[in-house]
């Protein structure tokens, strides 16, 4: 004769089946809705998904130009497709100085500045969007009028110098991105390093470090608006 124990168990064991089996279900869809949902946002936070380049300017700069002392232009090439956590970008920068003023005197300058940087930009998160950090190298060519002390200058018996310099360096920087799903897009960013050759003020005209006349890098950029396609 089998045990009342014995009965009761097996009498319940159909129940607790089923409750452990209504549970498992549970479960499986909890972790099904969770996974969605992480597509959701992983896709969400991916506007650059299938495009691979980007072409962006600076629209300060561009209203300086045509201005009286000078002018800058600068802008960027960016690939996407290489990494969809990071961006090489090629920043170019232009900037040509006709003139400045000593001490209440106008000084007639011819100054242009080329350069153009390679970085590389690994942005903090899993997709390409926010903060970012960067390594670059740059290459600039300075050409204009060699500096001179101000005895020189006021003494036109002494002519100036015409002096062209190629200068590379190397460095680190900082940014953000805001990324569109259209496509249109913001970045500011900041970059520090050195250059490898070359000397500091060897030309006439100011604000060294911003002409890369300096051994000094030092670049910010506050606005920049593009286009990714």
């Amino acid at each position: 004769m089998k045990s009342p124990i014995l009965l009761l168990a097996l009498s319940l064991s159909p129940f607790t089946a089923g409750a452990a089996s209504a549970m498992t279900d549970s479960q499986k869809l909890d972790s099904l809705m969770v996974g969605q949902q992480r597509i959701i946002n992983s896709v969400a936070d991916e506007p650059l998904a299938g495009k691979n380049i980007g072409i962006e300017i600076s629209p300060l700069r561009l209203l300086t130009f045509g201005m009286k002392d000078g002018y800058s232009l600068a802008g960027t090439v960016s690939l996407f497709s290489v990494s969809r956590s990071a961006e090489i970008a090629i920043p170019l920068f232009y900037r040509h100085v006709t003139s400045q003023n000593e001490f209440f005197y106008e000084l007639k300058d011819d100054f242009t500045l080329l350069s153009a940087d390679v970085q590389y930009r690994q942005f903090l998160g899993h997709t390409q969007n926010g903060f970012y950090l960067s390594a670059f190298g740059k290459l600039s060519n300075l050409n204009g009028y060699k500096s001179q002390s101000y005895t020189e200058i006021y003494q036109d018996s002494i002519a100036p110098q015409k002096i062209s310099r190629t200068k590379f360096g190397i460095g680190m920087g900082l940014g953000y991105r805001i990324f569109s799903h259209r496509g249109l897009y913001w970045g500011a960013g900041m970059t520090v390093g050195r250059f490898l050759n070359g000397k500091s003020d060897e030309f006439r005209s100011g604000d060294a470090i911003y002409n890369d006349d300096n051994q000094l890098i030092f670049d910010v950029e506050f606005l920049k608006v593009g286009w990714a396609f």
